[in-house]
């Protein structure tokens, strides 16, 4: 399953002008969104937006420069994790995760296999049991059900938030999000509609533009959630430096009473508690 990676790699390496490029602040597949009303939201400490930082695949990097940053600074992430990654396949590095658990991170599922699209002449390193075309919902439900139980035996928590990969959605029988939905506390960026919830998908920038992102993104008043999704922090693919994720990290910290930054998933259940 380390193979599972290098695909993700791959894929990552191929799409890198298309999927991630400049700041964002859209959402990559028209999922529905939770019905809650901006207006009925109010965070903790008078914050008038939630932001959160998410890691996704489980790379070393993370363990070796994201963690150890946000624990300094006393900010929580969410990491989606993948049981075929390498730190998941070390001793030392799954008790790391472990730590990271206990410390108040959430580990968020992010399937088994990481299935996608096979369609396409740029999708051949798509491997045929990780083809979206050639599963189904309700293959998809068995799999996120199998990745909880895995993800359970780190952290013995019940309830976790899903990203797609890919932000791909459709088997060969269909959408399969209809399917996850009740399998998980939410799913990555459809808790509420645009522009009432906004993500970007950074790599390569500085810590500047990232703070910029926030800042231009909580300028709006119907923005109530901002997310920064990263890969590799300082090292491994679509790479953020360790500094600049250090100096949005410290941004994020030094303004508590304008931002409440937490895990996608406390957010989520705050939201649906209004």
């Amino acid at each position: 399953m380390i193979g599972i990676n290098n695909q993700r790699k791959h894929w990552l390496k191929l799409n890198r002008g298309r999927c991630y490029i400049g700041m964002l602040m859209v959402l990559v597949t028209p999922f529905q969104a939770s019905q809650a009303s901006d207006d009925t939201i109010t965070y903790p400490n008078g914050a008038h937006v939630a932001v959160h930082l998410s890691y996704d695949d489980a790379l070393p990097s993370q363990l070796e420069h994201a963690v150890p940053t946000l624990d300094q600074y006393n900010i929580k992430g969410t990491f989606y994790l993948l049981p075929g990654s390498e730190t998941l396949n070390n001793e030392q590095q799954v008790e790391a995760w472990k730590k990271a658990a206990q410390n108040g991170h959430e580990l968020g599922n992010h399937t088994v296999f990481h299935p996608c699209s096979s369609k396409g002449s740029d999708r051949n390193w798509v491997k045929p049991y990780a083809s979206l075309e050639q599963r189904s919902p309700e293959w998809m439900a068995a799999e996120v059900k199998m990745a909880n139980t895995f993800l359970f035996l780190l952290d013995g928590q019940k309830s976790r938030t899903f990203t797609p990969p890919c932000f791909e959605t459709m088997t060969g029988s269909g959408d399969y999000l209809a399917a996850v939905r009740p399998l998980v506390a939410g799913v990555y960026g459809q808790t509420l509609p645009k522009p009432e919830e906004v993500f970007w998908s950074a790599h390569n920038v500085s810590g500047k533009k990232l703070i910029n992102y926030i800042k231009h993104s909580a300028a709006n008043p119907q923005t109530k959630v901002i997310g920064i999704k990263f890969h590799g922090v300082g090292g491994d693919y679509l790479s953020t430096s360790d500094k600049a994720h250090l100096e949005l990290v410290k941004y994020l910290a030094k303004h508590r009473d304008k931002y409440w930054v937490t895990t996608y998933k406390n957010i989520v259940d705050y939201i649906h508690q209004q």
